[in-house]
């Protein structure tokens, strides 16, 4: 069914939830919930409600998870800016993180490498076969 839609009729834009360190009030900021990406600082608060995973974990998420989630938001509103005039390979990306990272918890670069160097092999793969 949705292989019969036209992907841009749709007006659609995703929503990262993440922080300037300028946008937070003190006792909320902590540098080490921060990362840096070309000089530009973008922060999470740990005890932000992140939908992909359960309120009976959300207490157990640590440090490092929440920076990998927020790294993940980072790769993945890049992937959407990058590529808008082709929808579909943030759709296959997000399809392809969902399969291969979040049903196995492996949120960090490593697995979405794997995820990108998978939909680019299916996209040549396509090409090839048109």
């Amino acid at each position: 069914m949705y292989s019969e839609l036209d992907a841009k009729s749709l007006n659609f834009e995703p929503i990262y939830k993440y922080y300037k360190p300028s946008e937070l009030v003190e006792k909320e900021y902590d540098s080490r919930n921060c990362v840096s990406i070309q000089n530009e600082n973008f922060c999470t608060i740990r005890s932000q409600r992140i939908h992909d995973i359960s309120k009976s974990n959300q207490n157990s998420l640590s440090q490092s998870d929440s920076l990998n989630i927020l790294r993940e938001n980072l790769r993945q509103k890049c992937i959407w800016n990058l590529h808008q005039s082709e929808p579909l390979i943030y759709w296959k990306y997000m399809i392809g993180f969902y399969d291969m990272c979040v049903k196995t918890k492996m949120f960090n670069e490593k697995c979405s490498n794997e995820v990108k160097y998978f939909i680019k092999t299916l996209h040549s793969y396509s090409k090839i076969y048109r």
